[in-house]
């Protein structure tokens, strides 16, 4: 309801961040401002009422400032994992490797107010898919349960999205479903994951028996099934670490310089 009436809402508050029932914004609203929006024939009515103000020592100060944060990152189009943001269309090829530039971040709430603390990271992302991945291990003879343990945490990189690419973390393995295997959309049909990317992106699955990599929203906690073909490996492995020459080139990347990191 707050993306379908934003453009109403910024008439008024400019700039604002909502938060589950709070909205922040650093425009003072006198009276109650109401917003509407029509679906399926439906109209559904927004109001928002001034609650109070915050200021460096209310401990919703902090909440703000991270949520401003984490907004601020969204609208840049970086990528979030954990405390890590990267910025994949800045991203440098180095012998088939992308390098993600990016920022590690952290706060604190201090006397004097929020502390945020900045530091220089980078993300290193391959080309090898992770259905690859998956038969070096089932070729080891690793059963089900010792290749989730393999990939569970693992960071994934998709780039079929018109918006770009982006980073999953996998919190399991499921065996039981493959991309012949169907789930329901939001307008209540019926579709296998491979008919909906075929259709969405134009994505031709090859391998119609392996298995999905299942995810989740951090916002709101929902599994996200993606297909192993479609994912790309991140991180170095042990052939990569061997290469001193591409090591030597990575360091240049990676390691920055005190007087660069300031």
């Amino acid at each position: 309801m707050i993306k379908a009436c934003r453009p109403k809402l910024e008439e008024k508050l400019k700039f604002f961040i909502s938060f589950h029932s709070n909205t922040y914004s650093y425009t003072h609203l006198k009276d109650e401002l109401v917003a509407t929006h029509t679906l399926d024939d439906q109209e559904y009515k927004l109001t928002l009422k001034y609650s109070k103000v915050i200021d460096d020592t209310d401990p919703e100060m902090f909440t703000f400032h991270a949520i401003f944060f984490k907004s601020m990152m969204r609208m840049m189009e970086f990528e979030q994992l954990g405390r890590n943001c990267f910025n994949p269309k800045k991203a440098v090829t180095i012998q088939g490797l992308e390098v993600w530039p990016g920022f590690y971040s952290a706060m604190n709430n201090l006397e004097g107010g929020p502390l945020m603390q900045i530091d220089l990271t980078s993300k290193v992302c391959r080309k090898d898919c992770v259905l690859n991945h998956l038969k070096d291990l089932e070729r080891k003879n690793y059963d089900k349960e010792r290749i989730n343990e393999e990939c569970k945490f693992m960071t994934v990189v998709t780039s079929y999205s018109k918006a770009g690419k982006h980073t999953y973390k996998v919190e399991r393995i499921d065996f039981e479903k493959t991309p012949s295997d169907t789930f329901t959309k939001k307008d209540g049909t019926e579709i296998s994951f491979g008919e909906y990317y075929k259709q969405q992106y134009q994505l031709e699955i090859r391998d119609r028996n392996q298995p999905l990599l299942v995810s989740k929203n951090e916002r709101t906690g929902n599994e996200i099934y993606l297909i192993p073909e479609l994912c790309e490996m991140t991180g170095l492995t042990d052939k990569h670490r061997a290469d001193f020459r591409l090591m030597k080139e990575l360091s240049g990347v990676l390691h920055k310089s005190a007087r660069v990191r300031h």
